[in-house]
């Protein structure tokens, strides 16, 4: 389909004739990329236990995230994709640095907020 907004129904047909249309279906296909996301919003990080978890909402505007890379520092380090808005894990005593990073194919915003979580 070329980019834009179309319209489509679909119809059966066979031998003895064609159904009625059924109901349209709005589907978008996007163009050149539009640029990287924007910052994802309100992430929240926070233990319950020995359980961090983090969570968080896309961006209001701009150009959407195909996925979301939570990235921690501290006692425990890493990058985890994810097409989710919450992850959660078990980990030992330390303290977290946590954020959220969007990303789409024409990369991803530099910055985004972090979080702090205490594990005792």
């Amino acid at each position: 389909m070329p980019t834009g907004t179309h319209t489509i129904g679909l119809r059966a047909v066979n031998a003895a004739g064609s159904s009625a249309t059924a109901g349209p279906v709005t589907l978008t296909f996007p163009g050149a990329c539009a640029g990287p996301p924007e910052t994802v919003t309100n992430l929240r990080a926070y233990r319950t236990g020995r359980t961090v978890c983090a969570a968080w909402d896309p961006p209001a505007s701009g150009p959407a995230p195909t996925a979301d890379v939570l990235h921690a520092s501290g006692a425990l380090s890493g990058s985890f994709a994810t097409t989710s808005r919450l992850m959660a894990g078990v980990v030992a005593s330390g303290t977290y640095v946590v954020t959220v990073v969007g990303t789409n194919a024409c990369g991803a915003r530099t910055t985004a907020p972090t979080r702090t979580v205490v594990v005792p």
